[in-house]
């Protein structure tokens, strides 16, 4: 698994298969326990263009799921009933079909704040894929790309993890090769990007986004965290809330300042109330927290969930984990064990607590 997602509704949880090409639905009770419900297969009721299923995003109502299929150039499109979580199967799109391009590797996608349009990024193609979208169908529409090095777009060579503003109007992408953040804004009527700028690893002053792997901002729009896989490290940059434009701040670095446990950190989130981030990261096989200064946004490391320590489980290769809407727990997913863990937090300090671990 390469991601995990949350409905908002929370009732289910999704986790790509990368290897499997196909995605486990698991349902989630009220006190935050998982139950494996099905898996998504391709060839059952249809279902095609999930070969490297690796990312997962829902439409804002939670009636439609897209799906990235990395290895087969596509974009994957279920209804989702929100009362009983059962989906079926629409379609697909592929790169190169009719006017479609820039899906060659897709490997992340985002659903705009309003349900209006879906933003695809390909790895291989270098390139973000705009499609409008129908609120009632589900469907997508293509229309238009932006790509590295054309109109002077920089920064997404290599793109690998997207993240939109709640406003709708900005887009931050990763671009992995390079060690770039690079910043979009985007149009909430129409849903075109404009490109603005691209911050790089190693120049003016930038670091920790080395081998960027994930982006992401805070709910209150104040901040934006990116992970450096090889840099072992977060780097901080504040947003300005009105034109979404960024100034770095700072990095968060594994055994510096008492960081520790942030060997390749892969992906990060931030609580709904804005007051811890979370890391996991896939060579210290743990669960990093940070609390947030929610007025700044800077960081103070906390505590590590580790792997094989403190009867934890579920974090070989840790590669993803969301947030439950209530903040009150965190799921993991790892691609070294093919599993999916449950944390939970004390309302009382905010610590977590392990619950419990599924493996495929």
């Amino acid at each position: 698994p390469l991601s995990i997602t949350m409905t908002q509704d929370m009732k289910n949880i999704y986790v790509p298969g990368f290897s499997a090409d196909e995605f486990a639905v698991f349902n989630m009770d009220d006190v935050g326990k998982i139950t494996f419900e099905r898996a998504e297969t391709p060839g059952e009721s249809g279902i095609d263009g999930l070969a490297g299923a690796s990312s997962l995003a829902l439409s804002p109502t939670g009636n439609h799921i897209y799906v990235t299929g990395e290895v087969e150039h596509a974009l994957s499109i279920f209804e989702r009933n929100p009362t009983t979580g059962m989906m079926t199967y629409l379609g697909m799109i592929e790169d190169g079909e009719g006017d479609v391009n820039g899906l060659e590797g897709a490997n992340s996608v985002v659903v705009s704040p309003n349900g209006k349009f879906v933003y695809v990024s390909g790895f291989w193609d270098n390139s973000i894929t705009v499609f409008t979208r129908d609120q009632v169908s589900g469907m997508l529409s293509f229309e238009a790309v932006v790509t590295q090095d054309e109109a002077g777009v920089n920064g997404i060579y290599g793109v690998n993890s997207m993240t939109m503003s709640a406003d709708g109007k900005s887009l931050y992408a990763t671009g992995f090769w390079d060690g770039n953040l690079a910043v979009f804004s985007a149009n909430p009527e129409t849903g075109m990007l404009t490109y603005k700028n691209a911050f790089e690893d190693g120049v003016d002053g930038i670091d920790g986004l080395n081998r960027v792997s994930s982006v992401v901002v805070s709910a209150d729009g104040m901040s934006v965290y990116a992970t450096g896989s090889s840099d072992d490290a977060i780097a901080l940059f504040s947003r300005d809330v009105d034109t979404g434009e960024l100034t770095y701040v700072a990095r968060y670095k594994n055994n510096i300042d008492g960081v520790s446990f942030m060997d390749a950190p892969f992906d990060v989130a931030v609580s709904p109330a804005g007051d811890y981030v979370y890391v996991v990261t896939n060579r210290s096989d743990a669960l990093v927290v940070f609390t947030r200064n929610t007025m700044d946004g800077t960081l103070t490391y906390s505590a590590a969930h580790v792997n094989g320590m403190e009867e934890v489980t579920g974090l070989d290769g840790a590669s993803a984990l969301a947030v439950s809407t209530d903040g009150m727990f965190v799921y993991t997913a790892s691609n070294g064990d093919n599993s999916a863990a449950v944390f939970r937090k004390n309302p009382a300090d905010g610590s977590l607590s392990f619950q419990k671990s599924e493996q495929d």
